[in-house]
């Protein structure tokens, strides 16, 4: 799973990244709004965490622009801002939920996994998207930069699955060996 974390606090946003990397997660950071909407318009990110408070704009700012623009990927505003009308403006603004800090981490993994849970549960997705590559799912074609690739079925799988589950680390075990 791929997560852009959109906060100023450079130490705050690489702890984050750090324990959320030790759980498994991939994990982008952009020190203010403009570069977090920026990278948020690249796509490819199943989670983003933003803050409220950073400088050229805001949370509220970065994530009512998303929306406009069609970006559902969903959202946990992470701050310092915890009154209820500072809960409702970012709820209101497009957030699917929102985290007070200081926050415990085990519940920050938890919210992200709900989220990311009820992603998968939404619509179904017809096409994906990963850096200059877009698969059109119902007319089976593949696009890069404009251009069409041409696959064979099995190639076609096959680049479904890695688009899939890009950025997610792979594991290889191999079975154990019996001696004797």
């Amino acid at each position: 799973m791929r997560i852009l974390i959109i906060e100023d606090d450079i130490e705050a946003a690489a702890a984050m990244a750090h324990g959320l990397t030790e759980a498994g997660y991939e994990c982008v950071h952009a020190a203010d709004g403009e570069l977090g909407l920026k990278e948020a318009g690249k796509g490819g990110f199943d989670v983003l965490i933003v803050d409220r408070m950073m400088p050229k704009k805001d949370g509220v700012e970065v994530v009512e622009t998303l929306r406009r623009e069609g970006d559902n990927t969903p959202v946990l505003f992470l701050s310092a801002l915890g009154e209820v009308g500072d809960r409702v403006v970012g709820l209101k603004a497009g957030a699917d939920d929102y985290l007070v800090k200081p926050y415990a981490f085990p519940e920050l993994i938890a919210r992200v996994e709900a989220l990311s849970r009820r992603r998968e549960t939404g619509a179904v997705a017809t096409t994906l998207k990963v850096g200059e590559l877009e698969m059109n799912l119902i007319n089976r074609t593949v696009h890069r930069q404009g251009k069409e690739i041409d696959l064979q079925p099995r190639e076609f799988q096959l680049l479904e699955f890695m688009m899939r589950h890009a950025g997610q680390s792979c594991r290889v075990f191999s079975a154990p060996r019996r001696f004797g």
